[in-house]
């Protein structure tokens, strides 16, 4: 063959073995990539749902403080009363104005009563003179003058309680008729709350239950209790409430407080210090009766541990008998706790719930 040939054909040859090797350089680049792929993306765990290890959290027992409350909206109010005048007759003295204030028993009219004087006199004279009369006739002497007595008494008008007249309905030298509107008086010294509680929640108060008054606006809160339940429900737009009133144990005027003003009122459903108490999705159940699972002292041992419980409130509840302060309890999240922390969180092992904000776990002391 010539040497031309021979090179052309040494050439050809080199060239097919260079797009072997090319070829045989991006199959393995392919089938490594599709490794890489599966390796990356299969699951760790055929069923992360079941490994218990990564989802469970634990709470530390410990004695601590809790109080549950019904919340509602209340406006302060206070009585008011419409003084009117008991005999009819011109207003000799009348000099009260809007914002004043009056004691009880203070007076606040008097009406010419020189009839009432007259009537007076006459009806003692008359029963004093028929004290030998028939009982009958006696007996009718003396209610005259009874009714003589209290009319002129009647003609000096007193303030029936301690307050700020707030409406004034005569002026002086006008003639009043009996039972006419004189003014009008709030009693702002028995301050009390009123409020609506909702039909669901009747059966969790009780009058005498005690409440805490919040004035948000004033930085201000207020012991009380409940004084009045109505017995009688009121509804509107379809909605049924029942009429509530609340009693302040101390005077809230000193700080302010005035009728009109709203408050939230929180009746106080529970209130337990110093106790052991832990989260309500600890709890597990079966035919021997309440348990819970220990963490033990070995790595992913639990220890399922029977216990007598107290009261409890919407998330937590109180451990009478079976654990001590310092155990550690396993729980069970439920999916939307699970969905506020992220995979590497969850990866690393059970978490601690005393640590978790916003759970509705009770504090410690």
């Amino acid at each position: 063959m010539p040497r031309s040939e021979a090179y052309k054909m040494e050439m050809k040859n080199k060239k097919k073995t260079r797009w072997v090797l090319l070829g045989l350089m991006i199959a393995g680049a392919v089938v490594a990539l599709l490794l890489w792929a599966f390796y990356f993306n299969k699951p760790k765990t055929q069923n992360r749902a079941n490994d218990s290890s990564i989802y469970q959290l634990e709470y530390t027992v410990r004695r601590s403080s809790v109080a549950d409350y019904l919340e509602i909206v209340g406006t302060v109010d206070a009585p008011i009363y419409q003084v009117v005048s008991s005999v009819s007759g011109a207003l000799k003295t009348f000099d009260i104005q809007v914002g004043d204030r009056v004691s009880k028993d203070a007076t606040i009219a008097v009406l010419d009563d020189i009839q009432y004087r007259l009537n007076y006199l006459e009806a003692k004279v008359d029963y004093e003179n028929a004290l030998y009369d028939s009982p009958i006739s006696l007996e009718q002497k003396q209610l005259q003058f009874l009714i003589a007595e209290r009319n002129l008494k009647n003609a000096t008008v007193r303030s029936p309680v301690s307050g700020i007249i707030t409406e004034v309905s005569a002026r002086e030298g006008a003639n009043i008729s009996q039972n006419g509107a004189i003014c009008t008086i709030v009693e702002d010294d028995a301050l009390f709350v009123q409020g609506f509680l909702d039909e669901v929640d009747i059966q969790k108060v009780r009058t005498s239950q005690k409440v805490l008054f919040e004035f948000k606006s004033f930085g201000l809160t207020y012991e009380g209790k409940i004084a009045r339940i109505s017995q009688i429900a009121n509804s509107e737009s379809g909605i049924v409430v029942i009429p509530a009133e609340f009693s302040f144990n101390d005077d809230p005027r000193k700080k302010g407080i005035i009728p009109g003003l709203t408050c939230t009122v929180k009746i106080v459903l529970l209130e337990k210090s110093d106790a052991l108490f832990i989260p309500t999705n600890a709890l597990k159940r079966d035919q021997k009766g309440t348990y819970v699972l220990v963490k033990g002292e070995k790595e992913g041992e639990t220890l399922p541990t029977y216990i007598k419980t107290g009261v409890s409130t919407t998330n937590s509840v109180e451990v009478l008998e079976g654990l001590q302060e310092g155990q550690k309890v396993i729980i069970a999240p439920s999916s939307a706790v699970l969905n506020t922390f992220s995979p590497q969180t969850q990866q690393g092992g059970g978490l601690n719930l005393n640590m978790i904000g916003g759970l509705g776990i009770p504090g410690g002391r």
